[in-house]
């Protein structure tokens, strides 16, 4: 017993060694900079936890605020239009896209609750004078 602890006192000297030797080398006028980076992390919590509700209610209403300038502007309209007509387009005419979207549908008009829907969907459709 004696022998590990006597074994145990050079290998916990080197790590106290280590230790004071890694706390002087990241220092910043005598403070350990991550004791100063844990106390600024703490701080920044504190506040943000304390002023939570007010910081959600701006950032709201200023997302809100900029999805609104956002949708009135025509040109960026016009741009989103145009990308997405050209997206779609490429899309119907891509074979590969074709193939995977009758494949899906083949499967799922196979199931029998998805068939039930589908006939009681068109035959209210077809049942329905306004259509």
């Amino acid at each position: 017993n004696s022998t590990q602890q006597q074994q145990q006192q050079p290998q916990l000297k080197e790590v106290l060694e280590l230790l004071s030797a890694y706390e002087n080398r990241y220092t910043y006028r005598g403070w350990h900079v991550l004791r100063l980076v844990g106390v600024g992390l703490v701080s920044v919590g504190t506040a943000v936890f304390y002023f939570w509700g007010p910081i959600r209610r701006a950032i709201s209403r200023e997302g809100s605020e900029l999805a609104q300038q956002t949708m009135q502007d025509e040109n960026l309209q016009g741009e989103v239009d145009r990308i997405t007509r050209q997206t779609t387009n490429t899309l119907l005419n891509d074979p590969k896209t074709v193939e995977v979207t009758v494949d899906f549908l083949i499967r799922l008009l196979q199931k029998p609750e998805t068939r039930t829907y589908v006939v009681s969907f068109f035959s209210k459709v077809i049942a329905d004078p306004t259509t």
